[in-house]
């Protein structure tokens, strides 16, 4: 009884909570947007003074794939695709590959190319936060995902085998 009285109190607050985080994640992505381009626009003369460095590119470049990996899509199982199933998959390896290409981009040009004059600006510590967003998110999906399809497969893979040894 104590159980059904508490369940509409529990649905309100995990209702709540998905809310605010929702808010919450979409409020973050709006304001690295907006003070993505705000560096961009207040750092431009000092990148340009810098000939060896391409920081700003590097940072206009990733929020332009930033936008891609939001336009990504899931196909529709009802179009009778076969490789249905592995899309998502294919997806996060592809978005993971395109993530570690750009940290890789932005490591060098953090690190390697980066002039005196761009290191102390918010120019710099925005691309380093956007180096840390990328490698992070590589790493989920190069090692982690794959990682946890093996692990789910073979534990499949183990209980058919028990399964087929009882039979």
């Amino acid at each position: 009884m104590v159980e059904e009285e508490n369940a509409p109190v529990t649905t309100c607050c995990l209702t709540t909570c998905v809310t605010c985080s929702t808010f919450s994640i979409m409020g973050g992505v709006v304001a690295y947007y907006v003070f993505g381009i705000m560096y961009l626009i207040r750092y431009y003369q000092e990148c340009k003074d810098c000939s060896k460095s391409e920081l700003w590119a590097y940072v206009l470049a990733t929020l332009i794939t930033g936008f891609l990996h939001g336009s990504v899509k899931h196909t529709d199982k009802k179009e009778n695709n076969s490789d249905a199933d592995a899309t998502p998959i294919c997806i996060i390896i592809c978005l993971g590959l395109i993530d570690a290409g750009l940290a890789s981009w932005g490591g060098i040009e953090l690190w390697d190319k980066s002039c005196d004059n761009l290191v102390n600006t918010n120019l710099w510590k925005f691309a380093f936060a956007t180096f840390c967003i990328q490698t992070t998110s590589a790493v989920i999906a190069l090692v982690i995902v794959p990682c946890g399809i093996a692990c789910f497969v073979k534990k499949i893979t183990d209980l058919d085998t028990d399964r087929q040894s009882i039979v």
